[in-house]
């Protein structure tokens, strides 16, 4: 009867271990809230936890079409290595430069890719604004950028910035997470030593 009774007991506690860890996978207490006193817990609100799987950004540089491509495409890497291997295309592999999303969730924002067969230039934006714009201007004739989907997802805002830049010779964009990278364009563009035009901060992403 005893050993009935403790099996008994340890299923109920076994139970009730699977309820309060399905139970904190869904939520958590806190985050901290910060005031004069410095960072503190606000235990009567319950925060709804986000998974966030990230995956890596593999860049790449075509020297014939002074193009810089991104993917977050495995799949796409894959075949551009072996493209490249082969004499069949032209962009190199330069690593992998940041991480970012695959899904959509409450806590990020799409990145949009373009293509431009007119100037060979792949673009990336995260601006609803410009993403409707070069719709119209390829509709009109105006520009040659054509939508091919979402790129992936990045944070509303993060640690790593990426700046935006436009290259005025050669028609293409240039993105850099590299703060020092990016003062040293933005300078020699206002010095007249550069034709890398800054355009802002394209997104923001995981280091």
């Amino acid at each position: 009867m005893k050993r009935k009774h403790m099996v008994l007991v340890l299923a109920v506690v076994s139970l009730f271990m699977m309820m309060s860890a399905a139970a904190s996978a869904d939520t958590i207490t806190g985050p901290p809230v910060y005031n004069n006193s410095g960072p503190r817990w606000d235990y009567d609100v319950e925060y709804k936890i986000t998974e966030v799987v990230m995956v890596p950004v593999y860049c790449f540089y075509s020297p014939v079409m002074k193009d810089y491509f991104w993917t977050a495409s495995e799949k796409e890497m894959n075949q551009l290595v072996k493209d490249y291997s082969l004499g069949t295309s032209t962009y190199q592999y330069q690593g992998i430069t940041g991480h970012v999303e695959q899904t959509p969730n409450e806590e990020n924002v799409p990145v949009y890719r373009f293509w431009n067969k007119s100037t060979l230039d792949h673009f990336y934006t995260t601006s609803e604004t410009e993403k409707e714009q070069l719709a119209e201007d390829l509709a009109s004739g105006k520009d040659h950028y054509e939508y091919e989907g979402i790129a992936w997802y990045v944070p509303e805002t993060s640690d790593v910035t990426v700046y935006r830049f436009f290259d005025e010779r050669n028609f293409n964009h240039y993105y850099t997470a590299d703060q020092d990278v990016k003062d040293s364009l933005y300078q020699a563009y206002m010095n007249g030593t550069s034709w890398y035009r800054y355009e802002g901060i394209a997104w923001h992403w995981y280091p």
